[in-house]
């Protein structure tokens, strides 16, 4: 016994390890230090490690640069970095790229099962007797080590089928990564354009702002002589205060934007950002629009996420080849090589050499209707996957269809407003022009500037809805033979 106590030990010991990493909490992401803060000065935790640089592909950075073509080539630049910070700091985005390492190694694994298994082998077996006789006809004592493999024939190929269907997963996930990537390339453009129109806004608001205190002033005067009634005072008082109050609107959304944008990109977007461009510049489109309502529909087949559902929908269909090869014989072969002897000293003696082959064969004959129950479910699932793939073409093509129907009354609606507005910007100069001449009253200008703001601000606004719906469009064709074949408007910003 006392011989023996070491490899007891020994053995209790090596079954308390345990090869589970330690928990650490995560660090946190890059967060400002207090909720209400709007910048980094002061971090909350230390930034996530990142997926690394994140470059746009050649058919992305064309995809910008037809995005904004009248933007020079330092803030088309700009604008790609947004891009690409938004694409190495989004935790959706590296979510979706550890799932296709997941689904990589999953293929790999089921591929793996295809191949026949090698392992080394080892075994020693000590059985000994009171009882004399049994003692001398049933002592086993041997010790034995080779070469094992263990192989499966996979002759109605459940194996194979469940190879293919990882194999589409892998891809699906891909496609899913894609179509991830697609979104988050379009919520950086839709943030950096309600940024630029938020700063518009303010700008034209600011300006107001004087306009707004002469009319005050001179409404102020008009009452304290008699002139204008009480109610006609308190109009334009209500009129103050709703500048007043749009003004503050403005300032909420154009904060709300930069938040999204910093949010997006890690809070690595420059602050100045929404000052860059014009609005108006993001709203002009090089691309033939017009004909896209000429296009074949089977052009959105190529969608990432139309993609994603087909292959879904293809691995489906092999999870119904492996579930039927359940219901056939499994062959399965076993064969080892190496020595045998009494004790360990003789095992690499000659004569001692050994072999084994174990063919088996299973046929399923009674499991309580498992196998059946998983092929009814495979089925089912390959039903829910046709609808699945039939539902994201619809709301593909609604996407699309949903964006041409607008396009046509905003292209309408911010032509309008920009006739609109330059009509008021000459008519309130040429006010400005017979005032300084002394022919007209300058109490008259104050208003007349207010009008023409106004409609700058429509103006504004009328751009903005149109840059959203060129978003929507891009973003609605991305992947597809379309966006691969975009021209490219000016040199490529894009840098490594």
């Amino acid at each position: 016994m006392p011989a023996r106590l070491p490899v007891f030990l020994c053995t209790l010991l090596l079954g308390g390890c345990s090869l589970a990493p330690v928990y650490q909490r995560p660090p946190m992401p890059v967060l400002p230090a207090t909720l209400g803060a709007t910048g980094i000065a002061g971090v909350a935790g230390v930034a996530t490690a990142s997926v690394g640089t994140a470059p746009l592909n050649p058919a992305e950075a064309r995809l910008l640069a037809n995005f904004a073509p009248q933007h020079g080539a330092a803030q088309l630049s700009m604008l790609t970095t947004l891009v690409e910070q938004a694409l190495a700091h989004n935790a959706q985005y590296r979510v979706a790229m550890r799932r296709v390492d997941e689904a990589r190694a999953l293929a790999r694994l089921e591929g793996a099962a295809r191949l026949p298994t090698v392992s080394l082998q080892a075994e020693g077996k000590r059985t000994s007797f009171d009882n004399p006789d049994l003692e001398a006809t049933e002592r086993e004592h041997y010790s034995a080590a080779g070469i094992g493999l263990d192989y499966d024939l996979d002759i109605f190929g459940r194996l194979r089928s469940m190879a293919q269907a990882a194999q589409d997963r892998y891809a699906g996930s891909e496609q899913g990564a894609a179509a991830v990537r697609a979104g988050l390339i379009a919520e950086v453009l839709r943030a950096h354009t309600q940024l630029v129109a938020g700063s518009a806004a303010l700008r034209v608001l600011q300006i107001t702002d004087g306009y707004q205190r002469q009319l005050d002033a001179y409404t102020q005067r008009q009452f304290d002589v008699g002139l204008i009634s009480r109610d006609q005072l308190e109009a334009q008082r209500a009129a103050t205060a709703a500048h007043h109050a749009a003004t503050i609107a403005a300032a909420g959304r154009y904060a709300t934007a930069q938040r999204a944008l910093d949010v997006l990109t890690g809070y690595a977007a420059a602050a100045s950002v929404g000052a860059t461009g014009g609005v108006e510049s993001l709203a002009a489109s090089p691309l033939p629009l017009a004909t896209l309502r000429d296009l074949d529909a089977r052009i959105l087949l190529d969608r990432p996420d139309i993609r994603q559902a087909e292959a879904e929908l293809k691995a489906r269909h092999a999870d119904i080849g492996a579930a039927r090869a359940a219901f056939f014989p499994s062959i399965r072969l076993t064969t080892g090589v190496g020595s045998v002897s009494e004790d360990l000293g003789g095992l690499f003696k000659s004569g001692s050499r050994a072999w084994t082959f174990n063919p088996t064969i299973s046929l399923p004959i009674f499991d309580g209707g498992r196998n059946q129950a998983q092929l009814d479910a495979a089925e089912l699932r390959k039903d829910a996957a046709v609808a699945s793939y039939a539902q994201t073409i619809e709301a593909a093509f609604q996407e699309v269809a949903g964006a041409l129907d607008q396009q046509r009354a905003l292209e309408a609606e911010a032509a309008a407003r920009r006739q609109r507005h330059d009509t008021l910007t000459r008519r309130t100069g040429a006010m400005a022009l017979r005032v300084a001449q002394g022919l007209q009253d300058s109490t008259d200008l104050p208003a007349e500037h207010l009008r023409t703001e106004d409609a700058a601000l429509a103006r504004i606004d009328a751009a903005r809805d149109l840059a959203l719906n060129r978003i929507a469009l891009l973003h609605a064709f991305y992947g597809t033979t379309f966006s691969l074949n975009l021209p490219i408007t000016q040199d490529n910003p894009h840098h490594d």
